[in-house]
This record gives C-alpha cells, structure tokens and sequence, in this order.
C-alpha cells in the first residue's frame, strides 16, 4: 500500500519497505501508505521538509472491537489499514522478560489479576488479552521478541519503555534482531534522551518538546536532532512551535488521545486537518478508522 501523492508539486520520497493488502472490511486509505520505510535508513524517513505527507501513529497498537491493545493481531491490523507507526508499551515479568503491557497490573487487559512485575513468563503465557470494552479475546501477551521480528521490514515500532525496564535491555533486543531502523525509543525527560543516544547513536528517538522551553533543553544535550522526533504533547500548540522544530529537520507528534479524538468524533475529520494545518506531522491517537480516513482526505485536498 502505498502513499499516492496527488499535488503535482510533490515527489514520492519514499521507498516501500512493506505492503499490506486491506481485506474486505477494511474500508479505509488506499491513498495512505503503510510504513514507507527507506531502505536502510531510519532518519531519512523522518528527515522533515516543505513536501512531508502527515502520517498517524496508533497510540497501544490502535485497539479496536476485537483486537486489544498491545495486541500483535492488532498491529497488524492497523498497519495493513495504514498506520505509518505503531506504538506500544514495553513491561517487564518478575523473570525479566519483556512483554507488550500498559498498566502495571494485569486487571484491565487480561484475565490476569495483580502486578505483572510479581508474575513469571510462564504464570501470565495462558492469558488471554481483553479488548476495550472487556471482552476476553483469542490472543494471548505478546513477547516484545516477536513483534521485532514482525516489524523487521514492515513497520515502525515506538516504544514507551516502562519505568521498571532499563533502556539498554530494550536496545539490547532492538540489535539482536537487528530492527534499528524499524524502531523509535520514547524517553521523558533529557537525561533519557542522552542515555538512549549514548547507548544506540544509530536510533530514533522520541523526545517530549512542548514548548520552546523544553526545545533548548533538548538543544542543550547536544544529542542530534536528526535522531529526534518532537512529541508536543495533548494540547494544540502554537503554530510558531512547531515551525521552531521543522526548523531543526524534526517532525512534531500530537497526541490526540482523549479530548481531540472525541472532539474529532463529534465535529468530523476537520479536527485533524486543522493540526495538520498548523504544523503537526503525525498525529498520535486511539481512532484509527476515523483518523486514517482524514488522512486519506487532507492529502486529497
């Protein structure tokens, strides 16, 4: 599936890594690429300029009726509709393993019960994942090992490490199997930032800029901004925001989770069109469907 450039002025910039055919069902984005991924370098697909197509990034994998969050059924579901990116939420079992989960606790997604950082592999391997609305699904937790191995060629991954899990044992994964240019690393704070660099100068990096502050500390740890994509953050900034960062070569992440999604649910897809308007590259959020079908719509006009 690939990105259909219709205003002239643009070229396709692009090289496709991997391609998805939609199914059936799917009714959504036949103008809207899959992960365009060039060959062999991560950090000229998020080079930015004048000519960037938007792109959306399913926040949780972009969880759907049926498919759960953290899900690797639903990364591929969402990737064969379109997303450019996929986001996940990296924890760790009591025996070191790591695993696709959000919550520390294993309620609200499983069948599980309790911390999952007091349970072994093998205790939470026979359960079974729940969707949003609580409904136990066929798919079990999935190893972070495996959604590597799908990803290599086919997607990009940007992980949200938990708090409990070391940046280098995460890294030590993304080298193992070899998918530095299918993976994005999410720190906080700026001290993060310069670990994750120190350790793997050859990966992504998304760094929280929300105001122009928060940008000279990011300029001040002297980390590159070709490795740094800009997450601004739930609330609209700026336009002057944003242009202070593509003038760094970055492309800006909104997170429209919550408030702008259900704001984009009630008034239409002119939500997310005034954020691409305005300067955001990506938009980050849990309405895949309705935010890919936006996308396919702006890059239309």
């Amino acid at each position: 599936m690939f990105f259909i450039i219709l205003k002239t002025v643009r070229i396709i910039r692009y090289c496709i890594l991997g391609t998805f055919l939609l199914t059936a069902n799917i009714s959504i984005a036949q103008d809207v690429n899959n992960s365009a991924l060039p060959k062999g370098n991560i950090f000229n697909f998020f080079s930015w300029d004048e000519q960037r197509t938007p792109m959306y990034s399913a926040h949780r994998g972009g969880a759907q009726e049926r498919f759960p969050e953290n899900c690797l059924a639903t990364l591929k579901k969402s990737s064969a509709m379109g997303a450019s990116i996929l986001e996940v939420d990296v924890s760790m079992t009591k025996d070191s393993i790591l695993v696709l989960l959000h919550d520390k606790t294993l309620d609200r997604t499983t069948t599980g019960k309790g911390p999952l950082f007091e349970r072994t592999f093998k205790e939470i391997s026979s359960l079974k994942l729940k969707d949003n609305s609580g409904n136990v699904t066929e798919y079990s937790i999935p190893v972070l090992d495996s959604v590597l191995v799908w990803a290599k060629g086919r997607a990009i991954l940007s992980l949200d490490v938990k708090r409990n899990v070391p940046f280098a044992m995460v890294i030590e994964k993304v080298k193992e199997y070899a998918v530095e240019n299918n993976v994005v690393l999410i720190v906080y704070n700026t001290d993060d930032l310069k670990t994750v660099y120190r350790l793997a100068p050859n990966i992504m990096i998304s760094a929280t800029i929300r105001n122009l502050k928060e940008l000279e500390m990011v300029k001040k740890t002297g980390v590159p901004f070709k490795n740094v994509v800009a997450f601004t953050g739930t609330i609209a900034s700026d336009a002057s925001l944003y242009n202070k960062i593509h003038e760094q070569g970055s492309f800006c992440i909104m997170g429209t989770m919550g408030n702008i999604d259900n704001k984009a649910k009630a008034k239409g897809m002119i939500v997310y069109h005034k954020l691409f308007d305005k300067g955001v590259d990506i938009i980050a959020g849990d309405l895949p469907e309705l935010t890919l079908d936006a996308l396919q719509n702006y890059i239309k006009k």
